[in-house]
């Protein structure tokens, strides 16, 4: 075995092994050697603190001796790790972060570097920890210089981790090396476990790809809330679902969106009447509308309104686009009228994806907050005295909140299909600015479908309409010429045979 060999990922992909390695109640015994602090992988006391009580709640047990530490780039550390075999996987459910009761670590220094480093480190993680963790929470880092005789080179590090109300373990560290300064891995440190705080997660983002076939092996559901998805995340979703025939899929997700109405632009255009006007604003159900400005343009609004809604019981996130779809997305302006009443002057229809779309959001990928500018080309009615389309210049910020949203194994019982959904790892499309300036022109003739064949992808909705008649009890007028209905689903526009009225 090579001495440089990181001895924290032999021990991941050897567990699942040894778990049903015997006969259960047996237990497995092994040797392994190389680097118990190694670069680009997990450290040894990452293993012992973080991951072990997150196995745990599997019913995996195992225990980590420390013979001897070896460092990067040399090595030659020694560890003897003890796996109890089991009969069966339990299924776990870590979605309740709770609150944070303490955070422990330990800020190491060994060969040649002081113990003086070992206190910098730790001073520098624990300023950055106080800016975002309650004060009341206790901050106990232990720092210490390792024995010559226990640990082969010179190195420095640490490793944080933070115990909740619900029995939740995530963490955070860094390694030290030439290039980086103590106030560096220190606060490093800080913003891995920061992240998971921050982000309500029960598994920081190194342990959720160890977790994954954890949970495709156990028996029942099993459903955890981590930060955003690394490629090793999804690589292990991807092995997962080959070897196993079960797909890890999203549960619910609440999609947020805010929009800042900067101004109505439209060169050459001067309106006739001297009347405020406003704007209106509906998406997800939700009717919202700006203060008066005065009618001379640019018209100025500089107003923001949050929206969001919640999307339950999805089977992958190709059913969240056909959803946000039938969200509309209406903008329009209007001008207040002498009697009380307002005429809308331009209005703009699309729909909920086309913002996620605009603003290169994508909940798989990048689970924070999106934000992006656009002209939203806003169709002129018969009360605007000119054909020249109006633009409406807005900024739109996206969040999918619960972006980190509950992964659950299904279709775990023997004969079941395995299912075709969209993989979790494939990335969705990314639309130039050039496509949401130009929305507006294609929504003449696909209706409120959005960016039209650039984001079709996956699900055909079909629908029959029977249009039997329209009534209208206090009608007071006669229409002189002959009737019909339009009727604009899915972004299609189909009109009825016009008949007399």
């Amino acid at each position: 075995m090579e001495e440089e060999t990181s001895i924290g990922l032999l021990i991941q992909v050897s567990l699942p092994l040894l778990l049903f390695a015997s006969p259960p109640g047996s237990k497995s015994r092994m040797t392994l050697g190389g680097g118990t602090n190694a670069a680009f992988a997990p450290q040894i006391d990452y293993m012992t603190h973080v991951f072990a009580p997150v196995a745990k709640k599997f019913g995996v047990n195992f225990d980590i001796r420390v013979e001897r530490r070896g460092y990067y780039p040399r090595g030659g550390g020694l560890v003897s790790v003890e796996v109890p075999s089991i009969p069966v996987l339990k299924c776990v459910n870590l979605t309740d972060m709770g609150s944070v009761l303490r955070i422990r670590g330990m800020s190491f220094v060994a060969g040649a570097l002081p113990l003086k480093a070992a206190h910098e480190i730790a001073d520098y993680a624990t300023r950055a920890l106080r800016r975002h963790f309650p004060p009341d929470v206790p901050i106990d880092i232990h720092r210490y210089k390792e024995a010559p005789r226990f640990a082969v080179g010179t190195g420095s590090g640490i490793t944080l981790y933070a115990e909740t109300s619900t029995g939740m373990t995530f963490g955070g560290s860094c390694l030290g090396d030439r290039s980086k300064r103590n106030n560096v891995i220190g606060e490093e440190a800080a913003e891995e476990l920061t992240e998971a705080f921050l982000a309500k997660a029960c598994l920081d983002k190194w342990a959720q790809d160890q977790v994954i076939l954890f949970m495709a092996l156990a028996r029942g559901k099993s459903v955890i809330r981590s930060t955003s998805l690394t490629l090793h995340t999804k690589t292990a979703i991807f092995v997962a679902e080959k070897f196993t025939g079960m797909g890890l899929l999203p549960s619910s997700v609440e999609v947020s969106i805010e929009i800042l109405l900067d101004r109505i632009d439209c060169p050459g255009l001067r309106l006739p009447h001297k009347e405020m006007t406003y704007m209106r604003i509906y998406l997800f159900d939700v009717d919202v509308r700006t203060g008066q400005a005065p009618p001379y343009l640019p018209i100025i609004f500089q107003e923001q309104f949050k929206f969001s809604k919640k999307f339950y019981a999805m089977k992958d996130w190709t059913e969240l686009e056909v959803m946000l779809r039938f969200q509309a997305l209406n903008v329009e302006l209007l001008q207040r009228q002498i009697g009380g009443y307002s005429k809308i002057l331009a209005e703009y229809q699309g729909n909920a994806w086309d913002v996620l779309v605009a603003c290169n959001h994508d909940p798989v990928d990048s689970p924070v907050t999106s934000e992006g500018r656009a002209r939203l080309v806003m169709k002129p009615t018969v009360h605007m005295p000119t054909t020249i389309a109006p633009e409406c210049h807005v900024r739109f910020m996206v969040c999918t909140i619960g972006w980190t949203p509950p992964w659950r194994p299904y279709g775990a019982t023997v004969g079941d299909k395995p299912s075709k959904s969209r993989r979790l790892g494939d990335s969705l499309p990314k639309v130039s600015w050039s496509s949401m300036e130009s929305l507006a022109g294609r929504n003449k003739s696909r209706g409120s479908a959005g960016m039209g064949d650039q984001v079709t992808r996956g699900a055909i909705v079909s629908a029959e309409i029977d249009v039997l008649k329209v009534c209208c009890k206090s009608m007071r007028y006669r229409p002189s010429g002959r009737v019909y209905i339009q009727v604009t689903y899915l972004g299609q526009a189909a009109s009825t045979v016009p008949k007399l009225p």
